[in-house]
């Protein structure tokens, strides 16, 4: 009778674990208990995982998508994923390499990066600010799913605003960018249709017409005295 009651409460125990996270000084900040992530000092989960799909709150509802996760595993360093909207047509960051990156990123710049994970000797896992040795929290050693790892990073992306700076920055460089020396370019310019002779060369220095079409001024002579 004994294994009886034994049996029941391991896989009871396992099913209700919980994961604690901390933050730099070993204090527990955030909770995963089964598919919800939460705040320890808070009952409101902030998401719920289901596989790669991250809802609102305690939600499970396909109205309540906040994140589409198209990567299997987020330390591959050669498949690129993404965390889209609900709506499928905007990525809200990268991921490539344990690294997540403003919007949709092509060329993994360390300007871009939000945050990424690394692996301590123990196992455990340790999210980091952008590209510095800034602790966000740490993981203690445990097989969390991708989902589950984005929904972490999720969580400091949303409370410190993690893309505000980054989206500065690019937009600072954009504006400083040196103009694009077009001397050594050449090119035409035409009406869509019926060109006629309404048709423009740029030869890098000057734009001009293609044809000597314009129209002469009439001229008029003195009559002639006799």
């Amino acid at each position: 009778m004994l294994r009886f009651h034994l049996l029941l409460l391991i896989p009871f125990s396992v099913f209700c674990q919980s994961i604690e996270i901390q933050d730099s000084s070993g204090k527990t900040i955030l909770i995963i208990e089964n598919d919800q992530l939460m705040e320890a000092n808070g009952k409101k989960p902030f998401v719920t995982i289901k596989g790669n799909t991250v809802f609102d709150g305690a939600s499970e509802d396909k109205n309540d998508i906040l994140l589409l996760v198209t990567v299997e595993n987020i330390f591959s360093k050669k498949k690129t994923g993404y965390a889209l909207n609900a709506r499928q047509d905007e990525a809200l960051f990268t991921i490539r390499n344990a690294g997540f990156f403003y919007k949709e990123s092509k060329t993994f710049e360390h300007s871009r990066m939000m945050g990424y994970f690394e692996k301590e000797d123990d196992g455990s896992l340790v999210l980091r600010k952008y590209d510095s040795d800034t602790v966000l929290c740490r993981i203690p050693p445990f097989n969390l799913s991708t989902g589950k790892l984005v929904a972490i990073f999720y969580y400091f992306m949303r409370k410190f605003d993690l893309e505000k700076p980054v989206e500065r920055q690019i937009q600072e460089t954009q504006m400083t960018a040196p103009a694009k020396d077009v001397s050594a370019t050449s090119g035409t310019i035409s009406r869509l249709w019926n060109t006629g002779l309404d048709e423009f060369v740029w030869d890098g220095q000057v734009l001009k017409r293609k044809w000597n079409s314009f129209i002469w001024p009439k001229l008029e002579f003195p009559e002639k005295k006799t």
